[in-house]
């Protein structure tokens, strides 16, 4: 049976994990570069100008390893560790799939023991597991009308469940902060919906990856004062 409550934490767990790898391999190679600087080794050679240009991108990598613990926090905020947060998943008799007259009338009849609030829904399969979209609505009202969006028709003819996620509050920043947490965190773990077209970005300025960047942008400065002038 789909549960994506515990899905949700595997995904979590694994984000997690290779984000502590990710972190300590880029903290290492920012290491080695400001150690070639401070050192004064190859202030004098063609590639000095690499070592000054490479810290920033170095930084990025290391922000969008924070931006996957950040989308985990807000998921952890909005749903998982909070009591009005709920996940609900209505998963399609095998009858009605791949008819989607029938899962869209099939799913509109579930909904109503369901909050009439707004929530995001992920459209997937337990096995084997794959995402196919994730979005955002304002009420299960709208259920019916978001099946005539061509990116969930198109993943509802091949997911076997629908997963409601509820936060805390139905505000349109959290619905927002929400559906752009769930895309990047499966992003991150390399396994990105198949019909979500663009990343959507999280309206909070959340500190890991804030932090970082402006970590970034200073020791690019400093390592750029440690060039010598004719590698500048």
């Amino acid at each position: 049976m789909a549960d994506f409550l515990a899905k949700l934490k595997q995904i979590e767990g694994d984000a997690k994990a290779k984000a502590s790898r990710d972190f300590s391999g880029g903290l290492d190679r920012l290491a080695a570069i400001m150690d070639v600087l401070l050192r004064r080794k190859l202030f004098l050679k063609d590639d000095d100008q690499y070592y000054c240009e490479n810290i920033p991108q170095v930084a990025e990598d290391l922000a969008f390893t924070a931006g996957a613990l950040d989308a985990a926090a807000t998921l952890d905020e909005l749903v998982m560790n909070t009591p009005n947060g709920s996940v609900h998943d209505i998963e399609v008799p095998s009858r009605h799939r791949g008819h989607i007259l029938d899962v869209k009338d099939y799913i509109h009849s579930q909904l109503t023991e369901l909050p009439d609030r707004g929530f995001s829904y992920v459209a997937w399969t337990w096995v084997p597991q794959k995402f196919y979209y994730v979005g955002r609505a304002s009420g299960k009202g709208r259920v019916k009308h978001l099946f005539s969006h061509g990116q969930l028709s198109a993943a509802m003819n091949k997911a076997t469940t629908l997963s409601l996620l509820y936060p805390s509050q139905s505000t349109e920043d959290n619905l927002w902060d929400l559906e752009a947490a769930l895309l990047y965190l499966l992003a991150y773990v390399g396994n990105p919906p198949e019909y979500n077209t663009k990343d959507e970005a999280m309206t909070k300025a959340r500190r890991g990856k804030k932090s970082l960047q402006a970590l970034s942008q200073l020791f690019y400065d400093i390592a750029c004062e440690l060039q010598p002038e004719q590698v500048r």
